[in-house]
């Protein structure tokens, strides 16, 4: 880091990059080291790019902020401000190169965002293409129910003991069953999964609100308050003069290097002050904002609970419904080789999606995945 970064540089976002578990005989592996370095690096070169920034500059809320008003060029401004750096393997920093100031950080975290957008597009068109599928196939799924359950209304207007349409019927009811009954299936396993996931997560939450947070979690956070950055450069700086000639043989050297070493011991004792008045403070939002996060996720959680119990309560009906529904005698003939075309014309397009969602599957388990870790502050 040099010099001026680390005397101007006090606003920045931390970035963090997952990386994708790649199956291999039968085993799980991480993406080696190599790779991730590599996609890093690209990503790095990614941010400070010109279609990011063109896309900050051109948000109406970056194009009014006064750091940018008297500037005839921009795109170059920005470009010379923002800074990238990796901090960790895993982490890349992006932050700017001047005065802490509320438009720095909204800069910033326009960059973060405009990235992220970029960086993870075709991630997210995949996840998007999935969703679709997912949709497409709970719709087919109740057209099939609908069909289904129309041929058995079929069943009660004809009133016949033909053993070929009983038989017809009874197969396509044995087959909605199934399908009903495999849902039902999955619906309790979600269910299940959640509530389990649910008393972990309210455990997880009585510990930790018991347990105090690591007196290394709010060193960190103390060592980026402002007023001690500002602090600990100056002592850099005044160490460094101090170095520079350690004892002057001219007495007004002499003077200046008195007054520097009174200046450096007189920085210890607010220094020491300031952390010691932080400590409390950051150790009460570290705890508040840990308290928030868990609970956001368990009201989460409970919510999903919530709807697979209604899902599986819909489920148990129409189970019940089609066992009494299965006892009606009867199809109606004409309609019959119909409904049975519908149902099979479903079958194809329906196993093209299950072979596209694994696909899509696979590639978005081998790639990697770049996450907000933390915003501009």
């Amino acid at each position: 880091m040099n010099a001026r970064r680390a005397k101007e540089a006090l606003v920045s976002a931390e970035l963090r990059i997952d990386r994708p578990a790649i199956q291999q005989g039968g085993k799980e592996f991480e993406a080696s080291e190599k790779t991730t370095e590599t996609y890093r690096q690209t990503q790095g070169r990614m941010v400070k790019s010109v279609f990011v920034l063109n896309a900050v500059l051109r948000k109406p809320e970056i194009a009014e902020l006064q750091v940018l008003a008297n500037e005839v060029h921009p795109l170059e401004w920005l470009e010379r401000n923002i800074e990238v750096d990796f901090p960790a393997t895993e982490f890349i920093r992006v932050s700017f190169v001047g005065a802490r100031s509320p438009d720095a950080v909204t800069l910033v975290n326009a960059v973060v965002d405009e990235f992220l957008k970029a960086a993870n597009a075709q991630l997210i068109d995949r996840e998007k293409r999935i969703a679709e599928i997912d949709r497409w196939q709970r719709e087919t799924n109740d057209r099939q129910r609908a069909l289904s359950t129309h041929l058995l209304r079929l069943a009660k207007s004809l009133h016949t003991s033909d053993p070929a349409v009983l038989s017809n019927w009874h197969q396509f009811d044995l087959e909605d069953q199934g399908q009903l009954r495999k849902e039902r299936f999955r619906a309790h396993l979600d269910l299940t999964g959640n509530r389990i996931r649910l008393e972990a997560l309210e455990r997880a939450a009585r510990e930790s609100a018991a347990a105090p947070d690591s007196d290394a979690k709010i060193e960190r956070e103390v060592e980026r308050d402002g007023v001690i950055v500002g602090y600990l450069v100056r002592k850099g700086i005044l160490d460094e003069l101090v170095a520079q000639d350690e004892s002057p043989k001219e007495v007004e050297a002499q003077r200046e290097l008195g007054k520097i070493k009174r200046e450096l011991a007189a920085i210890d004792k607010p220094l020491a002050a300031r952390r010691d008045a932080l400590r409390p403070q950051i150790a009460d939002q570290l705890r508040t904002a840990e308290k928030e996060r868990r609970q956001s996720e368990i009201s989460e959680l409970a919510t999903a609970i919530k709807v697979d119990e209604a899902r599986l309560e819909q489920l148990d009906a129409e189970l019940a419904e089609r066992k009494t529904v299965s006892e009606r005698t009867g199809i109606y003939v004409s309609e019959l080789e119909i409904i049975r075309r519908d149902l099979e014309a479903l079958d194809a397009p329906r196993q093209r999606a299950v072979d596209e969602r694994q696909k899509l599957k696979g590639q978005i388990e081998t790639m990697h995945r770049i996450i907000l870790h933390r915003a501009a502050q």
